[in-house]
């Protein structure tokens, strides 16, 4: 008896060991199962790869590179810089903590204009609302700006200033956007070297910036307030 159970023991043990029926990747066949073909009507190559426990999988062999994205960029300066020096709510570079400190306490709308700490950005709105401080980037894209560029139903406008001042009207500012009703005015001026730059800025494009004048460290400092706009995108193999 014992050796009849030992037995059996045994045969069920190399039959679970024993490879298992290969199984195809059924997106390369149809329901019928004849090959699936590509866009192009040809039959899609396979290649099988064994792993290891016996079962085989099949990959694509049209696929053969993949494709990149190539983005080319044009360079733009930030229009009418004289405006946003000028703006009493202008702080120039400034973070978010420093920002949460000059705004806690402050009533609700209050805020100011900021040089943005992201790459990708150049300013930011720091401003009361719901008893707190929050933050919002400006974004940009074919020369408007706006909180969200990507979104038509909201605001966006070619210069910045003009942004802020379309949500300083407590009633015709939604829940869940930010409220500039009491500018955070700066006690203090910018130097002569940022005023100048603005002025300059606010008459020339990035490219003539070049044809100035100028020391390359200085036009080098002239283009600082610029951004990048894609001109182009093309998907290569």
């Amino acid at each position: 008896m014992a050796s009849t159970v030992v037995a059996a023991v045994a045969t069920a043990t190399r039959s679970n060991t024993s490879s298992p029926t290969p199984v195809i990747n059924k997106s390369v066949v149809d329901s019928q199962g004849h090959p699936r073909t590509s866009s192009t009507g040809t039959a899609l190559q396979m290649s099988a790869a064994e792993t290891t426990d016996g079962r085989v999988f099949a990959t694509d062999l049209n696929q053969k590179y993949a494709i990149h994205t190539i983005v080319e960029y044009t360079n733009a300066l930030v229009p009418d810089m004289v405006s946003i020096s000028n703006a009493p709510y202008y702080w120039g570079r400034m973070d978010r903590y420093e920002a949460e400190q000059l705004l806690e306490g402050r009533p609700e709308g209050t805020f100011l204009l900021r040089d943005s700490a992201q790459i990708n950005y150049l300013f930011s709105i720091s401003f009361r609302r719901y008893k707190r401080t929050l933050h919002a980037r400006i974004e940009h894209l074919n020369g408007m700006f706006s909180f969200d560029i990507t979104d038509k139903s909201v605001f966006s406008a070619p210069k910045i200033t003009d942004v802020v001042a379309n949500y300083k009207d407590p009633s015709k500012c939604l829940f869940f956007e930010p409220l500039l009703s009491i500018p955070m005015c700066r006690g203090f001026t910018f130097s002569l070297q940022h005023l100048c730059r603005s002025t300059i800025a606010s008459h020339c494009d990035y490219a003539s910036v070049a044809d100035l004048p100028l020391p390359a460290q200085l036009k080098k400092f002239v283009r600082e307030y610029h951004y990048k706009q894609p001109v182009r995108v093309t998907d290569q193999e």
